[in-house]
């Protein structure tokens, strides 16, 4: 059953998709192309430069786990910090510099170590290492750590929050206590000023007429308690509900501007839902959901500048990319397809792995993971706050997995990824 710190203080990954055989549309162009005689292949004219330029990339660290992913934060005093988890699963912190660079300082976990400590037989998976900033003295560094533990009698603890205080969230652990609700899934979030989490839950106190409520909420804790902290909520049958749909409210995204405001989405039942909150977290309107016909969307990615909020998804088995702009105040419109310019698109496999960042000026670096599951690339480009393509795509890195881009001044930003179990970082400037 779920615990939480106090009810008054109640409070980003991805899954494999399933991969897709070369596009139709590719296959004619090939066709074409191998019939386009010399003289008219002469007189083409030659591919333009892209403006972009990409370092050699430098690897951060080796021996890390890939399921515990990599999350990027900067931090209040906008330094750039990447947490994710060493091969023997212990929570690590590397700052990196404009050119990637790293510096590793301690992290502060002793409430892990203490009160959390799992036997030797237990199995743990770490979800998500998030930076939350370095204690006062300023030489360690506050993470949360989310995650799953399964002990051998197959009983499971999870947690998610800090890692040197009790979590904000935890269900089968020291700190459980009975309760009606079910935790079946949550992901710690920080802006650099506020850390917050996102969980899933099946409110069985709620259930009626065979239909049970599956939960979206957002805890934290502050001197502010949340006075509504549903995000979203949708009905289940009973029966369905002792096995909840794994991709229900799944590894949600988050984040927030302080002092402005906050905005969260996660996908649900082939669904991208997406919900606002003020400053202090309170309800700023429903939550938006937005369907994709028959087919289900990819993670989401967020970006914010100021007021401004940016939202793109891709979709399984497919390379489009969806997008749309909004105020932070203000209701998401559906994302739409983009015109994305891409003289190289993939022939094979999808993309995934969506990540964006605004530049200072307002435009918005976007990148993702190119083509089959065996040989991803790192690509990206840069989008006006229009939404249109500024230059086109471009390759980062091959070999990449998962990645994470943050802007360092208008022209330049810096790209993370996971390759394997090492993780490399690539600067990219682009003048346009």
């Amino acid at each position: 059953m779920r615990s939480l710190v106090a009810m008054s203080l109640l409070v980003a990954v991805g899954c494999t998709p399933s991969k897709k055989k070369d596009d139709a549309p590719a296959a004619s162009a090939s066709v074409a192309a191998a019939n386009v005689t010399p003289s008219a292949s002469a007189s083409a004219a030659p591919a333009k430069p892209s403006p972009c330029t990409v370092e050699a990339a430098i690897t951060v660290d080796d021996g890390v786990r890939a399921d515990a992913g990599i999350t990027l934060v900067k931090l209040a005093d906008g330094r750039i910090a990447l947490g994710y988890a060493t091969g023997a699963g212990e929570p690590k912190v590397a700052i990196l510099d404009a050119a990637g660079k790293a510096s590793f300082p301690d992290v502060e976990k002793d409430h892990l170590d203490q009160k959390e400590k799992k036997d030797a037989k237990t199995k743990r998976v770490i979800l998500r290492v998030t930076p939350l900033g370095f204690v006062k003295d300023g030489m360690k560094m506050r993470v949360a750590v989310d995650l799953l533990d399964t002990h051998a009698d197959k009983g499971t603890y999870l947690r998610c929050g800090p890692a040197d205080a009790a979590p904000l969230l935890s269900e089968g652990g020291p700190d459980s206590k009975p309760d009606s609700d079910d935790l079946v899934d949550c992901r710690t979030f920080s802006n650099g000023h506020k850390e917050w989490a996102l969980a899933s839950l099946v409110s069985i106190d709620a259930a009626m007429e065979g239909k049970v409520p599956m939960r979206w909420i957002v805890e934290h804790e502050g001197k502010h308690a949340i006075a509504d902290i549903v995000l979203d909520e949708k009905m289940f049958d009973s029966k369905a509900i002792e096995k909840p749909e794994p991709y229900a409210y799944q590894v949600p995204v988050g984040v927030g501007v302080h002092d402005t405001g906050y905005v969260f989405a996660s996908r649900e039942s082939g669904s991208l839902v997406v919900a606002r909150r003020d400053a202090h977290l309170q309800k700023a309107g429903d939550a938006a959901r937005f369907g994709f016909g028959a087919s289900a969307p990819t993670m989401p990615a967020l970006a914010v500048l100021d007021h401004q909020a940016a939202l793109f998804v891709g979709l399984y088995q497919k390379t489009d990319v969806y997008g749309t702009t909004f105020a932070i105040e203000a209701k998401p419109q559906k994302p739409e397809k983009l015109a994305i310019d891409d003289p190289n698109p993939p022939t094979a496999g999808d993309r995934n792995s969506l990540t964006a960042s605004y530049t200072p000026k307002g435009d918005i670096f976007l990148a993702f993971a190119d083509g089959p599951a065996t040989s991803k690339k790192a690509r990206m480009t840069v989008l006006g706050g229009d939404l249109k393509s500024r230059v086109p795509v471009f390759d980062v890195a091959g070999g990449a997995g998962e990645l994470r881009v943050v802007a360092t001044d208008d022209q330049k930003a810096l790209v993370t990824y996971l390759a394997g179990t090492e993780i490399k970082s690539a600067t990219v400037s682009c003048k346009y």
